[in-house]
């Protein structure tokens, strides 16, 4: 099961002063804030861009800690 299934995955194809771009898998670019990502991102880094609806943030944090959990103890479940 992929840990991530709602996430858009992409590439970060360049590194500007002030924004990454990040590159879809269906061909699209988006200009992303640089402040707003980790300073360690490099060119060629996959990221995984999340949208939920305001009231739903956090129950869709505390599922996705426990499926990236769940992943790394391999299947081990945690409650």
């Amino acid at each position: 099961m992929n840990a991530l299934p709602h996430a858009l995955h992409a590439t970060i194809e360049s590194i500007k002063e002030d924004v990454i771009v990040l590159k879809l898998a269906d061909g699209q670019t988006l200009r992303w804030p640089r402040a707003q990502v980790s300073p360690t991102v490099q060119d060629g880094d996959v990221m995984h861009l999340f949208v939920f609806p305001e009231g739903e943030t956090d129950g869709e944090r505390q599922r996705i800690a426990k499926e990236v959990l769940n992943e790394i103890l391999k299947g081990d479940e945690i409650l």
